[in-house]
This record gives structure tokens, sequence and C-alpha cells, in this order.
């Protein structure tokens, strides 16, 4: 969370988000300030193959109508390893 202001954005409100997600909160009274310029590009440095060197650890769960069956999704992806009724026998893409 970047927010530039001296009151009211609520950035107390969502500190918990932060927290919990184990995300940024840069609080500045301008955007032209050496601090959340640092800030900001820290976020988005790149490694020498150009990738953001950050790492996310989000879960993402599917849940269908009993006549869909999840099979792959697209993207950098990794199964859960999950057997329900919703996922497909056939698994499809490489994560």
């Amino acid at each position: 969370i970047f927010a530039c202001s001296l009151d009211q954005v609520g950035l107390h409100e969502m500190r918990v988000m932060s927290e919990k997600t184990g995300g940024y909160m840069v609080m500045s009274d301008s955007f032209s300030m050496h601090v959340f310029k640092d800030s900001f590009r820290k976020v988005f440095d790149c490694d020498a193959a150009g990738y953001l060197q950050l790492g996310f650890n989000a879960q993402l769960e599917v849940f269908t109508s009993r006549d869909v069956k999840c099979s792959g999704a697209v993207g950098c992806l990794a199964s859960l390893g999950k057997q329900s009724p919703c996922v497909a026998e056939q698994e499809v893409g490489v994560g």
C-alpha cells in the first residue's frame, strides 16, 4: 500500500491486510519524497534475468459446479494436489 497524504487515507484500517499478506505499507506526504520513490523502486527491482525479486506465496482454489471439472490453469502455477469431484483426472498445462 503506497499512500501519499497526511490524513484521511484509511491506512490504519488497511494495516491488517498488509501484515497478513506480507505486503508493504509506505506513507509519505508527497509522491516526490525520497522514502516513497526508493520504496516503490525496491518493490519492482528485477534480477539479472529481468524477473521481479519478490516471491508471492499465494494459493488459488477453484470451486466449480457439479458439471464442470478443472484440469489446469494458465500461468506460473503449481497444483495443490487436492482430489475432489471438481478436479479432472487428466492434468493439462505446465506450471
